[in-house]
């Protein structure tokens, strides 16, 4: 362990002191000597009269003024016996290059309380060397808490290879998220357009279901009627009567359609209701009216609306 001993005439902000002991300052490096990646120890360790108090010491920024040390913590101990104060300070750093480095020039700040004077203690440069090797048998590892990069090194093509690595990067991502969209695009069924028209597609519906109508309950099938019926009406006029009650699909098309119209409707709607939620019993004569009433009603809605979308001349 190297040790320097100080021995020091004070500097004094006004005069000295001259009937006061003068302080003993003890400089100590722990390991010695250091290995790269270490965490040593700097440790200062003052001696002076209870007479005097500390007002300053060194601050990190004061202590390490290169990359290739690294302040890691700091802890101040101050006791008092016999009339003397010790004052240690202990200061954790790591090393990272090897060679010669130095902490530099420190001062330490110390207050005569009997006589309010202030004296500055200069601690001289304290040299370090750093070795590269380790001992065989010494297999421990230091983590900083810090990466340092080499700055002399040529920049522009490191630069360059990064932002070149991003861009491609950029392209992959890009070029695989195009070909997922445009795979799923190809891989999407495509559904070809019903050419029909509203009133065929009501018509195909209604016979469909009629023909069914062996084979289910009565009130399902008048249940798929009315919804065969208010699908046509809304495709024709542009609502959603689905879902409406016969009052409410009514009252929508009142204002759209004759009024013979009307009640041709209203009696169809009526009769189904009353064989869904009534239990009208219906028989097969009057199933195949209410089937033959409603393709003729929708016929004449259907023909009375491509009339009125005719353009005047």
């Amino acid at each position: 362990m190297k040790h320097i001993l100080i021995l020091l005439f004070l500097m004094v902000s006004i005069s000295p002191i001259s009937a006061t002991p003068t302080p003993e300052i003890n400089l100590t490096v722990s390991p010695n000597p250091i290995i790269i990646g270490d965490t040593f120890n700097y440790h200062i360790k003052l001696k002076a009269p209870e007479s005097y108090s500390l007002v300053k010491i060194p601050t990190k920024k004061q202590l390490i003024n290169t990359h290739s040390l690294e302040y890691r913590f700091q802890t101040v101990t101050k006791s008092i016996r016999e009339n003397t104060r010790t004052i240690e300070l202990n200061y954790s750093l790591q090393a990272f290059e090897p060679g010669e480095h130095a902490i530099p020039t420190q001062t330490i700040i110390l207050k005569h309380k009997p006589t309010n004077r202030y004296v500055n203690i200069q601690l001289p440069t304290y040299p370090i060397l750093v070795n590269t090797l380790k001992a065989e048998d010494d297999f421990s590892l230091q983590i900083a808490e810090k990466i340092y990069v080499e700055t002399s090194l040529n920049w522009i093509p490191i630069l360059i290879a990064i932002l070149l690595s991003i861009g491609l990067i950029i392209v992959i991502i890009k070029g695989f998220s195009y070909w997922q969209t445009h795979r799923r695009k190809q891989e999407k069924p495509i559904i070809p357009e019903d050419p029909r028209t509203p009133l065929e597609k009501a018509v195909d519906a209604l016979q469909e279901n009629y023909s069914t109508i062996q084979t289910q309950d009565i009130r399902l099938y008048y249940v798929s009627y009315s919804e065969i019926i208010k699908t046509y009406l809304g495709s024709i006029f542009c609502f959603k009567c689905v879902e409406m009650t016969t009052t409410e699909t009514l009252n929508a098309c009142k204002d759209r359609l004759s009024p013979t119209s009307f009640q041709a409707l209203k009696s169809l709607l009526e009769n189904s209701d009353l064989i869904k939620f009534a239990n009208l019993t219906s028989t097969e004569k009057n199933n195949e009216a209410l089937l033959n009433n409603a393709i003729a009603l929708l016929t004449e809605i259907y023909k009375n609306f491509q009339k009125e979308q005719e353009p005047l001349t």
